[in-house]
């Protein structure tokens, strides 16, 4: 059969492997710091697009009745308004909310505030300790992880939430819209 991932070691752990652990440890820190970040705040642009978007499109149909006239050649049913008025309520909503989201844009931890800290860490020990000192910074790394996961997580949710919204405006603007044209057919 194959070996297991994570064996118990048959040797004592040494330096080497301290520091490829660092490594991995920094590695997957760096990927949700800044790979997931960057993800999730390219949905929240997106959304805050979209968001204005339909709200300029849904507050030219609420303004403009004698241009959409004009644009499908007979004047549509005024029932759509208030649908529509709800529509535009929702699509602000979101547009605020993705502001005040990349305005806040979260924190930062930062396992080692400098390199000369770092070193002084390290190099300055007793050869002894550093073990010790290795398994401190993975415990570091491990709590700013689990902190930062946290945040991503809860924005993960309201990316979640944004996505129905903007669906719902969307939505909400087509029934207005055929609401309208089935007003005036009928």
């Amino acid at each position: 059969m194959g070996e297991e991932l994570f064996a118990p070691p048959t040797e004592p752990c040494g330096e080497k492997q301290y520091e490829m652990l660092c490594k991995f440890a920094f590695d997957d820190y760096k990927m949700l710091v800044v790979d997931v970040k960057k993800s999730q705040t390219g949905y929240i642009r997106q959304y805050l697009w979209v968001s204005i978007t339909l709200s300029g499109a849904q507050a030219t149909l609420l303004a403009n009745n004698t241009k959409i006239q004009t644009i499908i050649g007979f004047s549509p049913s005024p029932s759509y308004k208030p649908i529509l008025t709800i529509a535009l309520i929702v699509s602000v909503c979101v547009f605020t909310y993705c502001t005040h989201l990349l305005q806040r844009g979260g924190h930062i931890i930062i396992p080692v505030k400098t390199y000369g800290e770092a070193c002084d860490y390290f190099c300055r020990s007793n050869p002894m300790l550093i073990r010790d000192k290795y398994k401190e910074l993975l415990r570091v790394f491990d709590n700013a992880r689990a902190e930062y996961s946290k945040e991503v997580s809860a924005i993960g949710i309201r990316l979640s939430w944004m996505s129905r919204v903007v669906i719902t405006s969307i939505s909400l603007t087509a029934v207005a819209m055929l609401h309208s044209l089935i007003g005036v057919l009928i």
